[in-house]
């Protein structure tokens, strides 16, 4: 061979070469893949399969659509079209075996066999995206602005949203390249900008906002009542015919509003009105008129905070006091918060996906954030705070706190900044009256004798009996003025004692009967309440105890049931069949739904019944707002149509005093032997939400689904397992009233406990599901019977298992019930997005920092993995838009099984993995690409070795595909067609007889072709080589050499 033959001849085999290299590289690829595709093929089907999706959504026609939006449609048809010829191309070259390195290497000569025809549809696929991008940009300018406006004054949105918000602002940074752009459009994208940073910054700000919520932050406040008509006027209006004390006393107050500091007291007797005072002042127009003027200018921020003995920690301690004021300063003023929470702004700034985010701020953290706040001199150039603190004796105190410390706490405020200032009330101990010493305050009793007198004569006067009885000249008057001297300045005590007169009035009793029984009444509160307890008929001793012990346990429940009269009047239909919910029609029986008449006529009878039975001790507070509701958002008068706007309550905290005291307390709990307490409020609150008429306007009764919680708590708390049965039977009973409803969309609303959530199904609380979310396993044990069928569409469309994995804390066995009743772990759910109950289960867990740390997410891996959970998952690193910094893990799973019929605003299921997590650091070291089973291995969680035999087993079994189906227990039967199966067949048939191979089992390929050495090291040895360009050319030329001294010889 002469010598340029021999060169042409290294340069072809070094082609061949090079060509050959890249082919084994790309079966080493396919072969190593979860997807069954080389990895260009699969980012590219990726994408495709996407663009696929969106296009397909985008093209379907409607019959409003104006011409902007039939050109786009149009375009999204095209774009649709191709993407689905592409990705028929991709699917051809996917191997069936994973595990076959000859099907790999037919897969990936496939793939190059279709390059050029790959090359020229993504082609016409980026021009048909570029279109579209144009014409979408134009349809959403106006509705983005729209948006980002609200956004930006709101700052609440929900993860998709925030997601897009996020998205929308790091293309904005980065900028827009064009060609041609005038100053008018380059104002519009400076404003865009500016407008998409303020949302995000102001998400960002709600988002710690909503960390400071604890659920009792506003329930003593909405508890105290409203002030008489026309009573506490006198602080604000000027009246010489007032009294001189509550005169001198309003000049008092008025003046310190006006132009005063530090801290105005206001004293009093227990039961003298100071919390009604105290709300009174908070919503009055008037004080924010005075104080304005203090303001001078400058915003006016008012914060207010109510103690309350008888609530939970937060609602009594300094803790409650700071975090409580932090978040109303902060609310009003949310550019703040940087400044406040330094640290944790940077923190959620830095996270892609903060809303799931829990801050755990102790003592120290609440202190030094409120110090912040109050020592930032540049916070009151423009503005300035007003604090209200009501019952500083009901503060708890302790071995570390006393009343002294919160004393020189709220002291130390004013001291610090003379912009802040405080109005506090208490009672009148010692350690109170002296650290407020001075003209900066009052005592209520010595100024409310007008505000009795108005009190006394419009109760009386309202009573017809009164009016017609025998009286004196002025006797009426005289008997005011003997209420009024025995009363002693107290409105409690002339409350009660105006109710006791008013039933004598009904009663027929005589004036001068009317005087003597105000004479010989005790002057003390709890001598007042030992008399009107004693006053109880025997007939109705036991009547009255259950009622006070059904009161002092739900005052005594974390989360506040509430005590409806409706409610207390279904205590009848308890004490004749304490089963009466329970019984199978008793929906069917339509409680009270559609009859006005007698709901009204049930309620007054109710109403008569409580004063018989409790003497005034306990009233019906009537008020449409929910003392529960701590959602701002929420329009006024949430209870507007609802049993609950008329609801029960200790006349006073000293009644809830005098009910606890030893004596009294032991007779309560005497008469209510043999009385099931727990049984009576899970009867009646199933009694009263049956009897709702949800297709009444108005009527919501997501309200009554925060009270769920604390009725499964006590479900699992009974023991015995008959009352727990007839129990859960009612609860079934409430669920039949929403069996109509075909639920399509979970999601999880905050009412009255914020920092949590309650499960619902198209803005309905759905009774199942709240069961599974809380962790009452007794509801689905006991579901096997009867009611078993209620709950199977639920199981078998994944729902339950959702709300179970996102609450894991509250128990695992729910979770395996659930799967040996029919649930798959790989059961597709969310419509919008591709991926199982599995995958939703990792997103919660794993896939966050530090969840191994939890003790339910290795039990709830390995119960998904018992069932059949297909762990052929693997994460790789990709590229964000065109910077290092927006690399993130993308999640490769298996396919789900099936189709959803499901959907959720809550974000269960993560695609892509962010930067500051563990298993981002894991994936970057390893390469940029592990698969599940590594992840496990490097985390070592609890239960490994169990977790990996399980992984180990499941990846051994066959798996599930698309269109699969489960038989319940984990196992799957795969449901391809026989159509494709048979074409695929024939592509590799074709392949086989191009390369003249003949079939060779795919056991045996490696040994075949490379002897002992393993795929790796043939690739590793190849690469080595053929990247070197030199290297490549004398590789080629000593090949060609070989061959001639082949023909030679």
């Amino acid at each position: 061979m002469d010598p340029f033959t021999a060169l042409g001849a290294a340069g072809t085999i070094a082609t061949f070469i090079h060509m050959s290299y890249k082919l084994i590289s790309s079966t080493y690829s396919t072969y190593e893949s979860v997807s069954g595709m080389a990895n260009d093929d699969e980012q590219l089907g990726f994408v495709i399969e996407q663009l696929s999706r969106l296009s397909g959504s985008m093209a379907k026609p409607t019959l409003d659509e104006n011409d902007a939006e039939m050109a786009m449609s149009s375009v999204a048809l095209r774009c649709h079209s191709l993407s689905i010829k592409l990705l028929e191309i991709l699917r051809r070259s996917q191997t069936q075996d994973l595990h076959s390195l000859r099907q790999s290497a037919i897969a990936a000569l496939r793939s190059k066999w279709h390059d050029k025809e790959k090359t020229e549809l993504k082609k016409q696929i980026d021009d048909c995206q570029e279109c579209f991008h144009l014409q979408l940009s134009v349809m959403m300018r106006t509705d983005m602005i729209k948006s980002l406006d609200k956004l930006s004054k709101i700052g609440k949105a929900n993860e998709n949203e925030l997601a897009a918000l996020r998205r929308h602002v790091l293309v904005l940074q980065r900028g827009v390249t064009l060609s041609h752009i005038g100053k008018g459009a380059a104002d519009e994208l400076a404003n865009l900008f500016q407008l998409s940073n303020s949302a995000l910054k102001s998400i960002t700000g709600h988002l710690i906002l909503e960390n400071l919520t604890f659920p009792e932050m506003r329930q003593r406040y909405g508890t105290v009542a409203k002030a008489h008509s026309e009573t506490f006027q006198w602080i604000f209006e000027v009246n010489p015919r007032k009294k001189p004390k509550a005169l001198e006393g309003r000049t008092l107050f008025t003046t310190w509003l006006e132009s005063g500091s530090g801290i105005f007291h206001i004293a009093g007797k227990p039961g003298s009105g100071k919390s009604t005072l105290m709300k009174f002042l908070y919503k009055n127009e008037k004080t924010k008129h005075l104080l304005n003027s203090w303001a001078a200018g400058r915003k006016l921020v008012i914060g207010k905070y109510f103690f309350s003995r008888s609530g939970g920690n937060m609602e009594n301690s300094t803790t409650g006091l700071l975090q409580t004021l932090l978040y109303e300063v902060l609310e009003q003023c949310l550019e703040l918060v940087p400044h406040v929470f330094p640290k944790e702004w940077v923190r959620f700034e830095d996270l892609p996906w903060p809303i799931s985010l829990k801050l755990h701020l102790d003592g120290d953290d609440l202190s030094e954030a409120f110090d912040r706040l109050i020592e930032h001199r540049n916070l009151y150039e423009d503005r300035c705070f007003f604090f209200m603190v009501d019952a500083l004796d009901e503060f708890h105190e302790t071995y570390v706190e006393s009343y002294k410390q919160l004393n020189t706490l709220l002291s130390s405020w004013t001291t610090k900044a003379s912009e802040i200032k405080l109005c506090v009330s208490s009672r009148e101990p010692e350690v109170f009256m002296d650290h407020f010493r001075g003209p900066q305050g009052l005592k209520l009793q010595d100024l409310t004798e007008d505000d009795i007198y108005k009190y006394v004569k419009e109760k009386l006067e309202s009573n017809s009996n009164f009016l017609d009885m025998e009286k004196p000249n002025n006797g009426a008057d005289e008997l005011i003025s003997q209420i009024i001297l025995s009363s002693n300045g107290v409105f409690l005590w002339v409350s009660l004692v105006v109710k006791l007169l008013d039933d004598a009035c009904d009663e027929g009793d005589a004036f001068e009967e009317l005087q003597r029984k105000i004479e010989f009444m005790p002057r003390e509160m709890e001598d007042l309440f030992d008399q009107l307890f004693g006053s109880i008929h025997e007939s109705d001793r036991h009547q009255s105890a259950q009622t006070f012990a059904i009161m002092l346990k739900l005052m005594a429940n974390k989360y506040g049931l509430r005590f409806s009269l409706l409610r207390y009047s279904f205590l009848e239909e308890y004490k004749a069949d304490p089963n009466f919910a329970s019984m199978p029609d008793f929906v069917s029986q339509g409680y009270l739904v559609e009859d006005e008449g007698a709901l009204n006529a049930r309620l007054k009878r109710g109403r008569k019944q409580l004063y018989k039975c409790c003497k005034g001790l306990l009233e019906v507070i009537e008020s449409d707002d929910d003392p529960l509701d701590n959602d701002d958002d929420d329009p006024p008068g949430r209870l507007e149509h609802m049993p609950l706007n008329q609801r029960i309550s200790l006349v006073h905290g000293l009644a809830l005093e005098y009910l606890e005291r030893e004596d009294i307390s032991k007779d309560i709990i005497a008469r209510t032997q043999g009385f099931n307490v727990s049984g009576a409020v899970v009867q009646t609150y199933v009694a009263e939400l049956v009897s709702l008429n949800l297709r009444q306007p108005g009527c919501d009764d997501i309200c009554y689904g925060s009270e769920l919680e604390e009725i499964f708590n006590y479900v699992s708390k009974i023991e015995s397992e008959a009352l727990s049965h007839e129990l859960i039977a009612a609860l079934h009973n409430l669920n039949k009233t929403r069996q109509n409803q075909e639920y399509k969309k979970v999601d999880f609303i905050a009412y009255g406990r914020v920092n949590s959530s309650l499960p619902c199904m198209d803005n309905k609380f759905a009774v199942a599901h709240c069961a599974a979310f809380f962790g009452c396993h007794k509801y689905f044990t006991a579901s096997e019977s009867s009611s078993a069928h209620l709950l199977n569409k639920y199981i078998e469309n994944g729902s339950l298992a959702l709300v179970a994995i996102r609450k894991l804390r509250a128990g695992t066995t729910i979770l395996r019930w659930l799967f040996q009743h029919g649930c798959s772990p790989n059961q597709a759910v969310l419509m919008h997005s591709s991926g199982s109950l599995w995958l939703a289960l990792l997103s919660q867990t794993i896939f966050r920092d530090k969840f191994w740390d939890r003790p339910k997410t290795a039990e709830a891996i390995l119960i998904f993995l018992e069932f059949g959970a297909n762990p052929d998952m693997s994460f790789m690193i990709v590229d964000g838009e065109s910077d290092d910094k927006s690399k993130k893990v993308r999640v490769l799973p298996p396919p789900p099984i099936g189709i959803s019929t499901i959907d959720s605003s809550y974000r269960f299921i993560s695609e892509y993995i962010g930067k500051d997590t563990d298993l981002f650091e894991f994936v970057c070291s390893k390469g940029g690409r592990v698969t599940l089973r590594d992840f496990i291995e490097h985390e070592q969680p609890p239960q490994m070795d169990s977790i990996l035999s399980l992984v180990d087993r499941n990846l051994r079994a066959p798996q599930a595909f698309p269109g699969t189906i489960s038989d319940g227990a984990g196992h799957v039967s795969v449901g391809s067609s026989q159509q494709e199966d048979e074409e695929k067949a024939a592509g590799d048939e074709q392949i086989q007889a191009e390369l003249g191979a003949d079939p060779v089992p795919s056991g045996q390929v490696t040994s075949t072709i490379f002897g002992r050495c393993t795929v790796t090291e043939v690739v590793t040895r190849l690469t080595e080589v053929i990247r070197n360009p030199l290297a490549t050319f004398f590789l080629g030329a000593l090949v060609a050499y070989w061959l001639t001294l082949f023909m030679h010889s």
